[in-house]
């Protein structure tokens, strides 16, 4: 028994990306289309018969879509053409499973095929053949603007606030840093200025940030000066 698979991923320039899966090492996202590729042969010199068969198991949130019947998550369907296989025959067989948001929360998509084929007429014996492949799902991080001590700034300085950012990012990926509405305020005689963002006490010194393995809050520092009132 073999398996094999790959996943398509729509990149952000509208292209394709199709890359080899690994069992148990790979990593795949929501909306990545993972294709399948199923084999059984017969290595030995004897004709498999009535008994002899082949069962793909597959665990996901989702549907898996196969050519010999579709397999919801959890439980397995039957690999047909197995009993009929000759010496030095096979037979292959593709599925292909759309990755969906749900999956994210379990962590792990899992896809085993197996066969068992008996070892002659009348014997007990059962020789058992697994592949599998199975993946971990990245699960994606949020953005989050806020202001250093916001309930305690002037109104007119809270309203500043850039709009929330609502995308879902990935580990690796580039995120623009929105700016402040506005960067300067006076109010009365008190002057607030912007002094950039900081995440995790560091200030963000570039347009834009690299994105972790975790959701990320963009924390705004502001300066205030007093200025004298003139007599």
């Amino acid at each position: 028994v073999t398996k094999t698979a790959t996943r398509d991923r729509i990149l952000a320039n509208g292209t394709t990306e199709t890359v080899d899966l690994v069992n148990e090492v790979s990593v795949v996202r929501a909306d990545d289309v993972i294709h399948y590729t199923v084999t059984i042969e017969n290595t030995g010199n004897v004709a498999f018969g009535a008994g002899d068969r082949g069962q793909d198991n597959f665990t996901a949130v989702g549907t898996l879509i196969g050519e010999d019947g579709n397999i919801e998550g959890g439980k397995y369907g039957d690999i047909k053409g197995v009993s009929t296989l000759e010496p030095g025959s096979s037979v292959t067989k593709y599925y292909t499973y759309k990755v969906l948001p749900g999956d994210e929360e379990r962590g792990r998509i899992a896809n085993n095929a197996s066969a068992q084929i008996k070892t002659g007429p009348g014997v007990d014996d059962t020789i058992r053949g697994l592949a599998a492949v199975n993946v971990k799902v990245e699960k994606p991080h949020g953005v989050t603007y806020t202001f250093e001590n916001y309930d305690n700034l002037p109104t007119e300085v809270q309203t500043l606030l850039p709009t929330q950012d609502t995308n879902k990012y990935y580990k690796g990926d580039s995120v623009t840093v929105r700016a402040p509405k506005e960067t300067s305020k006076t109010i009365g005689n008190t002057t607030y200025s912007f002094a950039g963002w900081h995440v995790d006490g560091v200030k963000v010194t570039e347009s834009t940030y690299t994105m972790g393995d975790k959701d990320v809050t963009f924390v705004g520092k502001w300066t205030k000066e007093e200025q004298q009132p003139e007599t």
